[in-house]
């Protein structure tokens, strides 16, 4: 068994670095992304929509985390894996629930390759990003290529020229 000492420098300063940021994002998205136990009923709410200044009336969670779709999505397909993944978690719900949203249609589910059954918005998988840390913000618009989902148009835009943040 490799101890922490027989470890390289360069990756214990990595680890040292990333690991409170890699457990604080998975105890909150756990917190936030975790679907609620199904009851009798196979429906879930797990998408409302919120007025946002910025970006007009745009899905969250239940919680109020902004939601985001990523361009290299195809209908019902999910690009985002490995490390990518860390930093957008999969909007994910329990075999057999039907997603339903306040003031949404076009939910539906996508399985991922690692047996999740994600939420979409008509055909685009979600996304949280881990650096909305409270209900509301939007950080992630413009983002590597993920933009906040919009209700009235799944289509993938950005107001960043710069293909960088968008403001939020």
């Amino acid at each position: 068994m490799e101890t922490f000492s027989a470890i390289p420098r360069s990756r214990k300063r990595f680890v040292r670095r990333f690991a409170p940021l890699a457990i604080v994002a998975a105890g909150l998205f756990a917190a936030i992304a975790a679907p609620v136990p199904a009851s009798a009923s196979t429906t879930q709410t797990v998408v409302h929509t919120a007025k946002n200044s910025q970006y007009g009336t745009i899905l969250v969670t239940t919680k109020g985390f902004a939601l985001y779709t990523y361009s290299k999505d195809t209908k019902n397909h999910s690009s985002v894996t490995g490390q990518l993944l860390a930093f957008w978690p999969a909007l994910v719900v329990r075999a057999g629930v039907t997603p339903v949203g306040t003031h949404v249609t076009g939910l539906s589910v996508m399985t991922r390759s690692n047996g999740q059954h994600q939420v979409t918005f008509d055909g685009k998988p979600l996304y949280l990003f881990v650096t909305d840390t409270k209900a509301g913000q939007v950080t992630g618009q413009g983002v590597n290529g993920f933009t906040v989902a919009k209700v009235g148009s799944s289509k993938v835009t950005s107001t960043s020229s710069a293909g960088g943040r968008g403001g939020g």
